[in-house]
């Protein structure tokens, strides 16, 4: 099952045209963005290449080496440090530089391809890159707010700066992604890449999704996994669904997105102190205000 679950049978699942590890270059980490249950991670670990999965004898020197990273795991951990040195099984005494070494024992491992290295050979006989995924970066951002930025910042430069590793962040809103692309000042170092949801049309034919219920549920395949296994318990009557769906939206909004961009944006130095004192008020007062209940409610 792993981090995405059961695996679903193919007439169960939809299909994305999208691979973000096709986005991936020397100079460029990925933020994939994606509505929460879209299937972000599920299509992490279903797109990697066929011939980069299998470690066995034979194959193993073309196996991708990856470290995965759960933001939401810090919501059970008093300190970032804690949260690091968990995801990475690493001792305490050492957090932080768990990755690195991680980085740097992959890196040592490959003995052959380091002599390639120096003998200047092609691309392909040069050591390979470990790929980290952070997933659920903006539970992160919430938590530990003021050390998660630098050291994401940290991490890109692992894959633009020193070539130890490929970078993929996954966010679920506009702000998660601005709170990185604000933190690049060079603008230079991320490929963003949006998921959007498959539509009804490109639902395969064979596919035993019920497209009634799917376009019900704004076209979000984890969000109609949970409402059919409501539906299907009885804990939600037929006529229930448009509620229950735009409550746990909603929930969800609330939840997992962050309110606003973590990192100020680089036109903020250009503005007079007066100017960016009000522009923050302003931002302030929409943030805070709570609609007026209509005279009709209780």
């Amino acid at each position: 099952h792993g981090e995405t679950g059961p695996a679903l049978r193919p007439h169960r699942r939809v299909f994305f045209s999208t691979n973000p590890y096709a986005a991936l270059t020397r100079r460029h980490a990925v933020i994939l963005q994606a509505r929460t249950q879209e299937g972000k991670t599920t299509l992490l670990k279903t797109a990697i290449p066929w011939m980069h999965r299998w470690n066995v004898f034979g194959m193993r020197w073309l196996c991708w080496h990856g470290v995965y990273l759960n933001g939401a795991d810090g919501c059970r951990n008093e300190t970032f440090q804690t949260w690091v040195t968990s995801q990475l099984f690493g001792a305490t005494s050492a957090a932080g530089s768990e990755l690195k070494r991680s980085l740097w024992d992959w890196r040592q491992s490959q003995w052959f391809r380091r002599y390639m290295e120096i003998l200047r050979m092609p691309p392909i006989l040069l050591p390979r890159p470990a790929y980290i995924i952070v997933d659920q970066f903006e539970e992160l951002l919430k938590k530990y707010p003021e050390q998660t930025l630098p050291w994401a910042d940290a991490v890109t430069n692992y894959h633009c700066r020193n070539n130890l590793a490929r970078v993929i962040f996954v966010v679920t809103s506009d702000e998660g992604a601005n709170s990185l692309l604000n933190m690049d000042w060079k603008q230079t170092r991320f490929a963003r890449i949006v998921l959007n949801s498959c539509p009804l049309e490109h639902l395969p034919t064979l596919s035993t999704i019920d497209r009634k219920l799917y376009a019900e549920c704004k076209c979000n395949i984890g969000l109609y996994h949970v409402v059919f296994e409501a539906l299907g318990q009885g804990r939600i009557m037929r006529d229930e669904v448009p509620a229950f769906v735009k409550g746990t939206l909603a929930r969800w909004e609330l939840e997992f997105h962050v309110p606003f961009a973590m990192q100020y944006h680089r036109s903020w130095l250009q503005l007079d102190l007066p100017e960016a004192k009000q522009k923050m008020l302003s931002g302030l007062e929409v943030l805070l205000h709570v609609p007026e209940e209509s005279s009709g409610s209780n």
